[in-house]
C-alpha cells in the first residue's frame, strides 16, 4: 500500500511493517462490510471490535487517516464516524438529510450530532460565527447573554482540539450561512494550533481540506493584546517555544506576516496568555468591550 500523504510504503513482506499492514486490511474489510450493509459505528465501537489487535485507539485512529488518504474520502463516506464533543447554540435550525431537525437555540447549547456530514441546510438571522476554543469561555459568554447582545450570532466550541464534527459543522454554517467567522483562543501555541486547524486543516488530515475554513479571522486573544491591555501572562516554557518555532516554520505560517508577526511576539515576548486574563478585567468584559472593540475597529487578524 503507498498513502500518498507521505509516500509510505506499507508491506506485508517487510517485518517491521506487518502489523500495520494486518491493521489496514482488517479496517479495510470492517468498513466494506459496513459500506455493503449501509450501517455506520464509531471509532470507539471500531476499537472494542477487536482491541487485541488494534492494541490502541491511536493506533487505530492511524489506520482509518491512511486509509481516507488512500481512498481520498472522509470516513463517514466509508461508516466510521467520529465521537462528537462540540457544541453549538444560538438562533438556528440544522436540517439533516435523515429529515431531523435541530433547534440550535438552547442556552447551554446543543450537542453537534454524529452524522453533520449530512447536513443540507441551515436557517439562521446570525450576522458572524463566533468559534470558541473553550467550553469554559463557550458557557460564560451565553450566561452574559452574548447572543442577543452582540447578535443574532452563533457560538460554536470544539472543546479545545477540534474533533471532525466540529470541523464539519463551522465548513458547513460558513458555506451556507456566508457569513464572517472569528476564532476566540487563547494567546499561546495551543490557541495558535486551534485557529491553524480550523483555518488551514489539521496536518493529520491534510488530505480532508474540505474541513477547513479559510475565511475564518482570529479576533482574539492576539499575543500583541499581552503588552497593549497589560494581561495577565506566564512565562513560555521549552516545550511551548518548540511548538511555536514548529508554527512559525509552517509554509501558511510563514506566507501570513500578520500571523508570522504574532507568532514572534510570542517567542521574542517569552509570555502567553488565556482568554481569562481579558475576563478578569470586569465581569461582563468580553461581551460589553473586548469582542465590540474588535468587531468595530477591524482589529481582526
Amino acid at each position: 500500500l503507498k498513502l500518498k500523504n507521505n509516500e509510505t510504503k506499507v508491506s506485508f513482506g517487510s517485518k517491521r511493517s506487518r502489523g500495520r499492514f494486518c491493521v489496514l486490511v482488517h479496517t479495510l474489510n470492517i468498513m466494506h462490510r459496513l459500506m455493503i450493509t449501509r450501517n455506520v459505528c464509531t471509532r470507539r465501537e471500531l476499537y472494542y471490535q477487536n482491541p487485541q489487535l488494534f492494541n490502541s485507539q491511536s493506533v487505530l485512529d492511524a489506520a482509518i487517516r491512511d486509509i481516507c488518504s488512500l481512498l481520498d474520502a472522509p470516513s463517514w463516506q466509508l461508516g466510521v464516524m467520529a465521537t462528537s464533543k462540540g457544541l453549538i447554540s444560538g438562533p438556528a435550525v440544522l436540517f439533516l438529510e435523515s429529515g431531523e431537525n435541530i433547534d440550535c437555540n438552547n442556552p447551554g447549547g446543543v450537542l453537534i450530532p454524529q452524522d453533520i456530514h449530512l447536513l443540507e441546510r441551515v436557517e439562521s438571522p446570525a450576522r458572524f460565527i463566533l468559534v470558541l476554543e473553550k467550553d469554559a469561555t463557550f458557557q460564560k459568554l451565553l450566561d452574559e447573554n452574548v447572543l442577543e447582545r452582540l447578535g443574532p450570532c452563533l457560538l460554536v466550541t470544539g472543546k479545545g482540539y477540534p474533533d471532525v464534527c466540529t470541523r464539519v459543522l463551522v465548513h458547513r454554517l460558513w458555506k451556507y450561512l456566508k457569513v464572517p467567522v472569528f476564532a476566540l483562543v487563547d494567546a499561546d501555541p495551543h490557541g495558535v494550533e486551534i485557529l491553524c486547524v480550523y483555518r488551514f486543516g489539521s496536518l493529520a488530515m491534510s488530505h480532508q481540506a474540505e474541513l477547513s475554513v479559510p475565511a475564518i479571522r482570529w479576533i482574539g486573544i492576539h499575543p500583541s493584546d499581552i503588552s497593549q491591555l497589560a494581561l495577565q501572562a506566564q512565562p513560555l516554557v521549552d516545550t511551548d517555544v518548540n511548538k511555536l518555532r514548529h508554527l512559525a516554520a509552517r509554509p501558511y505560517i510563514r506566507s501570513n506576516p500578520v500571523l508570522h508577526n504574532q507568532v514572534q511576539i510570542l517567542l521574542t515576548g517569552g509570555r502567553k496568555a488565556e482568554i481569562e486574563g481579558v475576563a478578569r478585567f470586569s465581569s461582563c468584559y468580553l461581551t460589553d468591550a473586548y469582542l465590540p472593540t474588535k468587531i468595530l475597529n477591524c482589529d481582526i487578524l
